[in-house]
C-alpha cells in the first residue's frame, strides 16, 4: 500500500468539504502548487500549515494535522 501524505489532514479536509481548490484559493496559487505539496515535491512550511489550521481547522493542533501517520480522534 502506498504511503498517504498528510493522512489526518486530508481526513478533516474530507470531513469538512474543504478542497485542494479551497487551499489554493487561500494562499492565492494553482491547485497544482497545492497538489505538489501533498506530493511531497515542496513541503508545506510552519506559516502555511498555521495558515490552514486556523482557517479551516481552528481546534485541531498542527501536530495532529500535519502527522506522517494517521492518529486517532483521541490524539488531536
Amino acid at each position: 500500500m502506498a504511503h498517504v501524505t498528510y493522512p489526518n489532514l486530508r481526513a478533516e479536509m474530507a470531513r469538512h468539504g474543504v478542497t485542494n481548490k479551497d487551499l489554493s484559493n487561500e494562499f492565492a496559487c494553482s491547485i497544482g502548487q497545492i497538489s505538489r505539496r501533498f506530493n511531497l515535491d515542496v513541503e508545506f512550511n510552519h506559516t502555511e500549515m498555521k495558515k490552514i489550521r486556523g482557517t479551516f481547522f481552528p481546534n485541531l493542533s498542527l501536530d495532529y494535522l500535519f502527522a506522517d501517520e494517521p492518529l486517532g480522534n483521541n490524539e488531536k
